[in-house]
This record gives structure tokens, sequence and C-alpha cells, in this order.
């Protein structure tokens, strides 16, 4: 069922973007669906969802009656990570009581956000047997504050120097492989590497209809993507794919990032499975069109000169459809016309995202994989407050708007 408890879930079980990965890859096994191996031939069935992870990507799709190339594929593509600290494992000095652990920027974190506040620790440790995800179920450090007396121009903008100021204090304990080999099982002799993010231990909650928790961007997009794919299960003709790609915060540039191989090879993959060539992954591509789904910037009460007051989106005002001049977001007016029409078939108000002609815009992973695969793209989000604090602020009602629609999509894709 849709619900704000059942996100809440999603988020707790997914720290970091290995662990949203396996989430939703239990999500997915729990509805019957068949695992698929790169390096294990493939073989698919009309009506049957499958899917892939590789560490913090995941992809599922259903395949219609029809091949591919006759129906195109109705995507929907996210991200899994979000701006955080990255723990540097190995590393560490004791300063009694505290192990004092210095930390990478993963990302572009509101970093006073980090501070004075509990922080949980999660990751993938890696031994000569296995490969393992672990979380502390209890907060285990902190980055406290300078008090205000020996630092008392910290309200006038102060920028943290990162490698010095902003090292993670661990109380009780002698290394952070001490920790791992508790959280993980794994005796520490055992380790060889180890990837580790800070993450906020607070749960989420919801404060007159406003959710508030960390990594709702861009978790909320996962969610409502996967719900809306997983509702959608009549059989039909077309295709229906989520794919949830790791590092957008940071690029995309690794294997398991938008700006990979990956995402072209599986559709190409798909396309030669189902028994056609070149000439049938063209006509794929060409009759395909991918939902781009990402945070949106919702005016802030107490900064409103921020948006252009024509396309400035509000909290519970609904889906957001996001335009940028130089297509750091990827939508185009056809684009934006067939989710708008979306929007109206399934009763749902939306709202516009144009940036202020004098400030920057951010992008998604949109832009990528429109230019990569020449799939028309559309993107879109829910309006946030907050993005990229620590704390993030959204309205459950927008999010389940973006279900709905996402919902209407892909059961129209299917019903061709």
């Amino acid at each position: 069922m849709f619900s704000s408890k059942s996100f809440f879930h999603y988020i707790k079980k997914s720290p970091t973007s290995l662990h949203a990965a396996a989430a939703s890859t239990d999500i997915v096994a729990g509805k019957g669906a068949v695992a698929l191996r790169p390096e294990e031939p493939w073989s698919l069935e009309a009506g049957k969802i499958y899917h892939l992870q590789k560490r913090g990507l995941f992809a599922a799709f259903r395949p219609g009656k029809l091949p591919p190339w006759e129906t195109g594929i109705a995507l929907c593509a996210a991200h899994t990570d979000s701006p955080s600290l990255k723990l540097k494992f190995e590393s560490g000095t004791r300063t009694s009581p505290f192990l004092r652990v210095p930390v990478e920027l993963y990302g572009g974190a509101i970093v006073s956000s980090w501070l004075d506040r509990e922080l949980s620790c999660s990751g993938l440790v890696v031994s000569a047997d296995s490969n393992r995800l672990f979380t502390t179920d209890e907060p285990v450090a902190i980055i406290p504050n300078l008090a205000i007396h020996l630092n008392p121009k910290v309200n006038d903008g102060y920028a943290y120097q990162v490698q010095d100021e902003l090292q993670a204090l661990f109380p009780g304990i002698a290394s952070l492989r001490e920790l791992v080999s508790k959280h993980s099982g794994l005796p520490g002799d055992d380790i060889l590497a180890a990837d580790l993010f800070l993450h906020d231990h607070i749960a989420p909650s919801e404060l007159g209809g406003v959710m508030v928790s960390e990594r709702i961007d861009n978790l909320a997009s996962c969610y409502a993507a996967l719900s809306a794919f997983l509702d959608a299960s009549a059989l039909g003709a077309g295709w229906t794919m989520v794919l949830f790609s790791d590092a957008e915060e940071v690029g995309s540039t690794i294997d398991s990032g938008a700006d990979s191989a990956l995402p072209i090879n599986l559709l190409r993959r798909i396309v030669a499975v189902s028994g056609g060539g070149e000439e049938e992954f063209q006509r794929t591509l060409a009759r395909s069109f991918l939902v781009s789904a990402d945070g949106a910037h919702a005016v802030h009460p107490n900064f409103s000169s921020k948006h252009d007051p024509d396309f400035a989106p509000r909290i519970g005002g609904g889906p957001v459809v996001k335009m940028n001049a130089l297509y750091r977001y990827a939508t185009n007016a056809e684009s934006a016309g067939i989710f708008i029409s979306l929007c109206n078939e399934a009763g749902i108000s939306y709202q516009r995202l144009i940036g202020r002609s004098d400030m920057k815009s951010g992008s998604t992973v949109g832009s990528i994989l429109s230019a990569a695969l020449s799939i028309n793209t559309v993107d879109v989000g829910i309006p946030m407050l907050a993005m990229h604090s620590i704390r993030e602020c959204a309205s459950f009602e927008d999010l389940e708007a973006l279900y709905r629609v996402l919902l209407l999509f892909f059961r129209k894709a299917e019903e061709q």
C-alpha cells in the first residue's frame, strides 16, 4: 500500500545508495521478480518482472506481449544516492574519549546541517570471501560545533575546513575496524576494505502532512516510481522499466552511474534477447519515452526572491515539470506536453519550474540518459525545501500525486 509509513520504512532501509538498491531488490523479489546476472544467458517472458543490481544501481522491467521495437519502453529513471559525509577507512586518531575520523564530502551537502546531531554509520564491507552491507542500529558519532565563545563568527556564514574541523568523533571505540566488525559480523582481521558513510540517526517524521527526513532527494522518486511500476500489473502489449542509478550527486561517471555504458547495454541486450538486431534496437529507442524523476526546488517562504515569481513551485501544489534553456533539465515542449497530459488525465495538479535567469540551474540524470539513448525525456519531481540538507522537507500529498501520474504512465504503456 502506498503510504507515508511504507515510504519511511523504505528510507530507513536505505541509508546509502547501496542499501537503497538492495531494498528495491528485496521489494521486487517479494513480488516474484526474476533476478538477472550480466554474466549469464537471459530468457524473457511477457508479463514477468526481471531485475538486476550493480552495487548502488537497480533496474527492473516487465516485458510486454509485443516486442519492444513495436511499442517502445516506458522508462522512469531516478538515483539512489544523496549528499553525505564519507569516512576515511583505516584512518583516525585517539583524543580521549573519542576516535577522530576525517571525512570527505560526497556531493553538495549543506555542511552545517550535519553538525551537533547523532549520526549513524552504514556501508559496504569487503572480505576475501564476501561483500556485506551493514548499518549501525544506534548513533555512533557526532561532529560538534565549536562554542560561539571560541568562534564568534560562526553565525556570519562560517566556512568549515573539511579536513580538520569536520572530523567525526566516535566515543568509546578504538578504531573504525572495530566498529565495522561489531556491526557487520565480520572478524576485524578479515576486513580488506570498506565504503563507510555517515547519516542521520533520527527517524523520518511527518508534520501536518509535511515529511521531514534524510534522503528525500531522491528516495522519494525511487519509491514513487517503483510502487507505480509494480502496481501497473496488467499484462499488456507494452514494456515498462525503472532504472535507479548511483553517483548522480558526484557526476554519474562510475560503472553503476547514469553516465556509464550500463543503461544502453541493458536496452540493447533486451532487444537482442527478444530476437532483434541493431535496426530493432534503434526502433525501440525511437518509440520509447523517459520520465526522469528527481527533487524540485520549492519556493522557500523566507527566501522567495530566489525563485522566478512566475515559476515558483510550492509544497503541496503537485508534481513539478522542470525546464532550463541550457538543458540542464532534459524537458522540451513536446515531452512537457506528454507529462502534463498525463497529469490532466489523472486529475493531478502540476507546477512548472524555470530558475531565475541570473542563477545556475541544478541537473539530473535526465539530460545524461536522454543524450546517451536519444530518448525523448521529461524532467519532473516533487517540490522540496532544504534540498541537500541532512533533513529535507516535502509533502506526502505531492509524492502520492507523482505516484498516480507514473502509475497512469506505466498502465497506458502496457495497454497499448
